[in-house]
């Protein structure tokens, strides 16, 4: 590869908590590629999910002394640390430093917020200095005032989060990470013989009719990860929607090869001018 590329991966839960319990081995695997990545010179930021699973983990039943928004309020606030200690060891062993950054979507209104700039300036930082790092960015569930849970439910999880942060640092490419290998004719947990789109030209009503609607009281799945992969578009910023399986993962690197230019998954193209360059809506 000639340039480098500026990439944000999100991690979504159901990768790192399949069956509510923690697959530290995906995780691992998925730090393997983006320090890969890293050390050939991209722009790297990571969106992970997982803060209230390690929260789900720590205190069980427990946390079953709290209601509604407050349990994962509560579950977030400690199985936070629990996450980055993850990361950290993920990254670590390649000499890679997890930084934490927790934002909320109301972070983003704005192009040029203190928030929106220092992440922007820590990511234009990247391989200029002797700091090897790269930010894991998490929602900040421990802030989700009822506002924030009601934005959630149009906007999303970490879906749209991601995608807001893509746009932030002027991203080339949004890799999610998911429990399904692509967007299918039909739900391939459901029918084996679900057949994969490759690419999707544009995220319009016909396409978003193949995907269950996310329930109410958790706004994640394909659906959302279609809604953020829109929301990319006018930007010029390609998605990728790609599955998490740790042996995947790890024996065909697929985020690198996805990197390279490797059809694998669904991609959603930016839309880019006659002249090959970004949408004028950046």
């Amino acid at each position: 590869m000639n340039s480098a590329l500026r990439i944000v991966v999100k991690v979504g839960s159901n990768v790192v908590f399949p069956n509510s319990a923690m697959h530290a081995n995906a995780l691992h695997a998925i730090a393997d590629e983006v320090a890969y990545l890293w050390r050939q010179g991209h722009h790297i930021a990571v969106v992970s999910s997982g803060a209230v699973g390690c929260g789900n983990i720590l205190f069980g039943d427990s946390l079953n002394a709290y209601e509604g928004v407050q349990r994962d309020q509560t579950a977030a606030m400690y199985g936070q640390g629990v996450l980055m200690y993850h990361w950290i060891q993920a990254l670590g062993k390649h000499g890679i430093a997890a930084g934490q950054l927790l934002r909320v979507h109301a972070d983003f209104e704005s192009g040029h917020s203190p928030a929106t700039d220092f992440l922007r300036f820590q990511f234009n930082q990247q391989h200029k200095t002797n700091i090897n790092g790269i930010p894991i960015i998490n929602e900040e569930d421990t802030m989700a005032t009822a506002e924030i849970v009601a934005m959630r439910e149009h906007k999303g999880d970490n879906d749209m989060l991601g995608a807001l942060v893509s746009i932030a640092v002027e991203a080339d490419i949004y890799v999610i990470v998911t429990d399904v290998p692509a967007v299918c004719d039909r739900n391939p947990k459901q029918h084996a013989d679900a057949l994969v789109i490759p690419e999707i030209p544009v995220v319009d009503d016909s396409v978003l009719s193949l995907v269950d609607p996310h329930p109410k009281d958790r706004p994640t799945g394909l659906r959302t990860k279609l809604l953020a992969a829109k929301h990319l578009q006018p930007h010029g910023i390609t998605t990728h929607i790609i599955g998490g399986e740790t042996d995947a993962i790890l024996e065909n690197r697929l985020i690198r090869q996805v990197v390279e230019g490797v059809q694998i998954g669904t991609k959603i193209p930016g839309w880019r001018n006659k002249t090959g360059h970004r949408s004028p809506a950046r």
